[in-house]
């Protein structure tokens, strides 16, 4: 199977992906630093937001 770039640019182009690698990394971070955890979510949610809104839908 042939490793398509177009492909993965297209992806790294959308909002959800980024949205979603954020919420992934700050799920894993929660769960990684438990004493810190507020800290790590509310930078997680404000990454999100930030990302939302200097994204464009397609």
């Amino acid at each position: 199977m042939k490793f398509n770039t177009t492909w993965l640019l297209d992806r790294l182009g959308e909002r959800s992906t980024w949205i979603g690698l954020t919420g992934f990394l700050t799920a894993t971070g929660v769960s990684l630093e438990p004493e810190i955890g507020e800290a790590v979510g509310a930078v997680g949610i404000a990454l999100a937001s930030l990302i939302a809104m200097l994204t464009r839908d397609r």
